[in-house]
């Protein structure tokens, strides 16, 4: 092989160690636009569209098929905690099947492709944003009692064995997990890399983290503030994603803030739903300072993941 084609040949291989940004115009699947003011052609964008529509038609029809959910209520599966497994198995198999087919007649990738790769680093990762929300929400829970914001008024421990303790700890923990992946596989794995693909990556990560809060919309005090605070949130989750080329750093983020929010900081409530919480807290702050408080722990939690991320090139994703 003469000097000029292994020059060529390694030109051809640079896309293998640059980041998510920088791959080849001579690639199949190009890096989406950078500008929000790029726009894709008119059949990108009805492509775009259609492969939005599809996977949410495809996710109704499974829904209605399995969504057994829409019949029983608590009561018939046993009580709250149940009803919010089950509703995750359910909303899971529903996402990821139709994330997949949807990919696959459409897209021509796998559901492989949005960033689930499984090797240490999806651990680590995964593990990784865990430990950043627990550090987070441990000193703001701190923070919270010392300013006499929330009381402790009662322990799960006092009313419980040890046992009970642990075995439902590991159920919400599991249920957390199931609500994390098909979230996330949705909305920063689906929703952004679509929307990205077909008009820009701006434009990816704003409507696909409108979108993740308007999914919210039905929670019980669902306020205009809340619903900024979820857009916010996917914001955060979208730089997580973006940072590491995969989505198991922010699927540890989603599924940590929801588990340790409803579970070990508080009583178990969760959308109307009662379910195991560690203790019983009186609050003692409004919703507005509440929100904006929240605000601040994203923030801190979007340093946390540059920290974490500030020597590591993304792993490039195949759009």
């Amino acid at each position: 092989m003469s000097d000029s084609d292994l020059d060529k040949h390694k030109n051809d291989k640079n896309w293998l160690h640059s980041d998510i940004y920088s791959r080849p115009s001579q690639s199949v699947s190009q890096t989406p636009r950078t500008s929000i003011f790029q726009f894709g052609t008119f059949g990108d964008l009805l492509s775009t569209v259609g492969k939005l529509l599809v996977q949410k038609i495809v996710y109704y029809m499974i829904f209605f098929m399995v969504g057994i959910v829409l019949f029983v209520g608590p009561q018939e599966l046993g009580g709250d905690q149940a009803f919010l497994a089950f509703q995750q198995i359910v909303q899971l198999t529903c996402y990821t099947i139709s994330v997949a087919f949807a990919l696959k007649v459409f897209d021509d990738s796998e559901i492989a492709d949005l960033g689930l790769k499984l090797n240490r680093r999806a651990f680590y990762d995964f593990l990784a944003g865990l430990t950043m929300v627990f550090i987070v929400l441990s000193m703001s829970f701190l923070l919270s009692l010392g300013a006499g914001w929330i009381v402790i008024q009662d322990f799960v421990w006092q009313r419980m064995s040890l046992a009970g303790v642990l075995g439902n700890l590991l159920i919400t923990f599991v249920i957390f997990c199931f609500l994390g992946w098909s979230e996330e596989l949705l909305s920063r794995g689906f929703h952004l890399r679509v929307i990205s693909k077909g008009l820009n990556l701006p434009l990816g990560v704003i409507l696909s983290s409108l979108y993740f809060s308007y999914l919210h919309r039905h929670n019980p005090g669902a306020s205009f503030n809340y619903l900024l605070h979820v857009f916010v949130a996917g914001l955060m989750l979208s730089y997580a994603f973006l940072r590491t080329g995969r989505l198991w750093l922010a699927i540890g983020l989603h599924a940590g803030w929801d588990f340790f929010i409803v579970v070990i900081f508080s009583d178990g409530g969760l959308g109307g739903l009662k379910i195991f919480g560690l203790m019983d807290i009186g609050y003692r702050i409004t919703q507005v300072q509440y929100i904006v408080f929240e605000f601040f722990l994203l923030a801190v939690i979007t340093i946390l993941i540059y920290l974490y991320t500030i020597n590591r090139k993304p792993e490039p994703l195949e759009w």
